[in-house]
C-alpha cells in the first residue's frame, strides 16, 4: 500500500481556462486525452460514509464502482482510505456477471455491513504531470440518485494535485493564486440529491 497526499482546488467554470494556462506557464503537460468516468458509490441503509465525510473522521472509507464508457465493459470496485498518514486506493477489476450481482445485491463491507449501490456520479477528466505533481482537472459533474434518471449539474469544477506523502504542495500554492478546499464529489451529491 502507497500513501499518497492531496489537494483540491475549487473553481468556477469562468477560472478553469486561466488556472491551466497559468500552470502551463510553469509546464503543465497532458499526460492522456481527457475521457469520461462513471462511478456509483456504495453505502449502508445509515449512510454511515457519507457521514464520516461530512464530518472529516479519520480514517474513513468510500466503496464504488468505476467504469470509463469508453472502455466498453471494464469496471472498477475500489475503496478508498483516507487516513492521518495520507490516502490510497484498492482497485480490483470485476466481470460483468460480479458487476450485476453487486448492483442487485449490494456488497458485504467490514464495518458498514450490507452496501448498496446509492449515488450515481458522472465527469469528464483531464491529466496532466507537473513536475513531480500528478494533477487532475474534473468538469461537467452531474450527480444522480442510483437507479434514477434525474441528475444534478455541479456548477464547479475540481483541480487535485496528488503528490508523494513526503512532499509538499508548496510549490503548488506559489503557481495559483487559489485557496485549497475540501471536495468530496459523493458528499456533494448526497447533499444536491437529498437523500
Amino acid at each position: 500500500m502507497s500513501f499518497r497526499s492531496e489537494v483540491k482546488f475549487r473553481l468556477t467554470r469562468s477560472e478553469v481556462h486561466s488556472v491551466i494556462l497559468e500552470l502551463k506557464n510553469h509546464d503543465l503537460r497532458s499526460l492522456f486525452p481527457r475521457r469520461q468516468v462513471h462511478s456509483i458509490y456504495f453505502d449502508n441503509a445509515q449512510l454511515m460514509m457519507f457521514q464520516e465525510s461530512n464530518e472529516g473522521v479519520m480514517p474513513r472509507k468510500k466503496l464504488r464502482l468505476r467504469t470509463y464508457p469508453e472502455h466498453g465493459q471494464k469496471s472498477l470496485l475500489e475503496i478508498k482510505v483516507s487516513s492521518a498518514e495520507g490516502r490510497y486506493k484498492e482497485s480490483k477489476n470485476i466481470d460483468q456477471e460480479e458487476k450485476n450481482n453487486i448492483l442487485v445485491n449490494g456488497r458485504y463491507f467490514d464495518g458498514y455491513g450490507i452496501c448498496k449501490p446509492t449515488i450515481g456520479i458522472n465527469y469528464f477528466r483531464d491529466y496532466f504531470q507537473l513536475k513531480h505533481f500528478r494533477v487532475t482537472l474534473d468538469r461537467d459533474i452531474t450527480y444522480s440518485r442510483y437507479g434514477q434518471t434525474l441528475s444534478y449539474i455541479e456548477p464547479e469544477c475540481v483541480l487535485e494535485v496528488k503528490f508523494g506523502h513526503l512532499a509538499s504542495c508548496e510549490e503548488i500554492y506559489s503557481m495559483v493564486n487559489l485557496q485549497p478546499s475540501r471536495f468530496s464529489k459523493y458528499e456533494r451529491a448526497i447533499k444536491s440529491t437529498n437523500m
